[in-house]
């Protein structure tokens, strides 16, 4: 297996579409809508951009992600917990959310997950974080993923207004900490 890690948006048309084509999840439907539905006009409208992991010897589509950016309110206790800027006046907080993040199901249970995640962690650092200023990454976990993603370390903080959606949080410093340790 041959991974290739790139924008979606250098792939042109047809080829995403044949990538995306064969693509599943554990979640059957959940993602596949998002991607049949909005993919291609989020990404044209500048709503989110989309990392591909592509099995360049099968030409299948391992995992993506979607990045975008939101704003967060933080309470004093997650701010202390986690040293993340307290000022008296200030509560909401620039963010990164990864708005969509999947393996196929061909893939998983393999360390691909994780391989994806640190790779939209270096993302984040190296394209977000050095050039607009955002101190949390979000994500909205459903059932199915909540321990993959507690087990990269993200803490559950709420829920996303459905029932099988939770809110998931983890600061820029807890980032780049997750990266050195990576490196090493």
């Amino acid at each position: 297996m041959k991974l290739v890690f790139q924008k979606l948006s250098d792939l042109d048309s047809a080829k995403q579409k044949t990538l995306f084509k064969g693509f599943e999840t554990q979640e059957p439907g959940y993602i596949e809508s998002f991607v049949s539905n909005n993919l291609e006009i989020y990404e044209k409208n500048h709503l989110l951009h989309t990392k591909v992991l592509i099995d360049e010897e099968s030409n299948v589509l391992v995992g993506f992600f979607c990045l975008t950016m939101t704003t967060l309110e933080l309470y004093s206790k997650y701010k202390r917990a986690h040293s993340v800027y307290k000022d008296g006046t200030f509560s909401i907080y620039p963010a990164v959310d990864i708005q969509y993040f999947a393996i196929n199901k061909d893939y998983q249970k393999r360390g691909i997950g994780r391989t994806l995640m640190n790779l939209a962690f270096k993302d984040i650092i190296v394209t977000v974080h050095q050039h607009v200023g955002a101190s949390i990454v979000t994500l909205t976990s459903l059932d199915s993923a909540l321990g993959f993603y507690k087990k990269l370390e993200f803490e559950e903080k709420g829920y996303g207004g459905i029932k099988n959606e939770h809110i998931m949080l983890l600061t820029i410093d807890e980032i780049e900490t997750i990266l050195e340790k990576s490196n090493n």
